[in-house]
């Protein structure tokens, strides 16, 4: 309980002062006995036909966030994959071996990354985390903060709203000019096998689900209409996320 007050209060302050800067939606209430954040309403728009403006209002909301974002409280990353590898030492053997390389990998995750491109990171920047609202772009969600490649969040976001090459370079030059294509490419490995990990760790009782066999590849891919299947669903969207990493590092062509 302890541990999640602590969570809940450096999500919080990070909240409330991305909010000042307008990174965030305003803040209206919160509770820190209840442990909840209640914000202004944004209406995102989401038509189609606008995405080449959201991305490069995005990539530079993005930019101003790893700036300010240097005050921020980095340790909440590290609580949540203690969480992870954890979790993942209680996984039936079968899908301990399955995760076993997306597990390392984010076990040395800080060796990922130049030490020139770390920053306080979002770590959760995809495309249901960030609100457009036709001119801006407010960022939300901000319980996974801690240190990584600031290609990490745009990568995110780029296999998030499957975006194609064209589009990758539009988001990174409106980041920033100075940028570097395969730091980011190799950061959307990366990507894959942190949501691979983050996503098995939530399956209660896995045992349950060995045998069940999962081909797709879609990222971000969420099917669960009753709560009663929320396990199954995490379980095929932990396998969706496998199957992505080993593709990206196939270097296949992937295609929405």
């Amino acid at each position: 309980m302890i541990f999640l007050l602590i969570i809940f209060i450096y999500e919080l302050t990070a909240t409330i002062d991305s909010s000042d800067f307008g990174l965030a939606p305003r803040v209206v209430h919160y509770d820190i006995d209840k442990r909840y954040i209640i914000t202004e309403f944004i209406n995102s728009v989401d038509n189609g036909n606008n995405q080449e403006e959201k991305i490069k209002s995005l990539a530079k909301k993005l930019k101003l966030f790893h700036k300010q974002s240097k005050s921020y409280n980095n340790k909440i990353f590290e609580f949540k994959k203690e969480y992870w590898f954890d979790k993942y030492e209680a996984l039936p053997l079968k899908m301990k071996d399955d995760f076993k390389e997306v597990y390392y990998i984010i076990l040395n995750q800080d060796k990922t990354f130049l030490n020139k491109d770390r920053v306080v990171s979002h770590n959760d920047f995809h495309k249901s985390n960030v609100l457009f609202d036709g001119s801006s772009t407010y960022i939300i969600d901000f319980d996974h903060l801690g240190y990584n490649s600031k290609y990490f969040d745009l990568a995110t976001i780029s296999i998030s709203l499957c975006l194609q090459p064209r589009m990758e370079h539009v988001l990174l030059s409106n980041y920033g000019s100075d940028y570097n294509y395969d730091n980011f490419t190799y950061q959307k490995i990366i990507c894959a096998a942190q949501y691979a990990l983050s996503s098995v760790a939530l399956v209660n009782d896995a045992k349950k689900f060995v045998d069940l066999s999962v081909a797709e590849r879609r990222p971000f891919s969420w099917d669960c209409s009753e709560f009663s299947e929320i396990n199954i669903s995490r379980y095929k969207l932990a396998y969706n996320f496998l199957n992505y990493f080993k593709s990206l590092k196939r270097n296949e062509m992937f295609t929405c």
